[in-house]
């Protein structure tokens, strides 16, 4: 038996004019229950990620009570795979094929996304839940449920709050510092900073390699430096000093274009030589 314990990328199920991600995979339960099958999705899916061992992604949808596969997609490359490569012609009918093996109730979430929990296992929070029973393919019970008024307002002021306050590491565009009349991207501050300290009266020589935090806010100020790795050498301190006081003023980061906090490391001194 294999374990596989990450989370795996959903399918889609399109019901009337919506999508719905589901946590059930369908044609796996065809695979295990038909070898031939099974051999014909591995020679077209060899392609594997540990968050979709699968190594395809599939589109079902509900139609008169009947549940179909209507796509196909390699997860590689995104490419439509066309459904008689997998199925008898006979199984195929107007580009669908009929869920006949399938019987199982799905759960799923529904309606607007009003945000993600911070919790170990990331979860996408929704207005609303779907709920149907599906039985050798066919569609029975199908439930739609929202949230009450008063409990999707306070989700929503939950999870504006945690966007407010949340701190990023990895941002698709990271602070810029505003010195000099110009601004230093992220990969030229090592450069800035070491002029700097050679350009300071004392001339100060870092020995020992030092590593700051600087928590960039959205207005481009900084709440907090923090000395990542406190020295005992008095010119890496000072030199410590003489940086924090450059570190004032700077361009706030962004994750698809929204803008965020964003927590930076920046290191200066001497490397050590391995």
């Amino acid at each position: 038996m294999i374990l596989r314990g990450t989370p795996q990328e959903p399918e889609r199920l399109v019901y009337k004019s919506d999508s719905i991600w589901i946590d059930y995979h369908p044609l796996e339960v065809l695979r295990e229950k038909n070898p031939e099958i099974d051999g014909v999705l591995n020679s077209l899916f060899p392609w594997q990620y540990s968050t979709n061992w699968r190594g395809y992604s599939g589109t079902w949808q509900i139609i008169n009570d009947s549940l179909f596969l209507v796509k196909l997609e390699s997860d590689k490359w995104g490419k439509v795979i066309k459904l008689e490569k997998v199925f008898d012609i006979s199984r195929i009918n107007k580009n669908r094929v009929f869920a006949y093996w399938y019987s199982s109730n799905i759960y799923a979430q529904y309606g607007e996304l009003l945000g993600h929990t911070n919790d170990f296992m990331v979860e996408s929070v929704y207005t609303g839940s779907f709920s149907c029973k599906i039985v050798s393919g066919v569609v029975f019970s199908i439930k739609i449920n929202y949230k009450s008024n008063r409990e999707i307002d306070l989700l929503k002021k939950r999870f504006q709050t945690e966007r407010d306050t949340m701190v990023c590491l990895v941002v698709n565009e990271y602070p810029k510092l505003i010195a000099n009349e110009r601004t230093y991207d992220i990969s030229e501050l090592d450069e800035f900073i070491s002029r700097q300290v050679i350009k300071s009266e004392k001339r100060l020589t870092c020995t020992e390699r030092t590593y700051i935090s600087v928590l960039v806010e959205k207005d481009g100020t900084v709440s907090r430096i923090e000395n990542l790795r406190p020295s005992s050498n008095l010119n890496c301190k000072k030199a410590a000093i003489r940086i924090v006081e450059l570190l004032t003023k700077w361009t706030p980061g962004k994750v698809n274009g929204r803008i965020v906090r964003t927590k930076i490391i920046i290191s200066f001194g001497e490397k050590k030589k391995l």
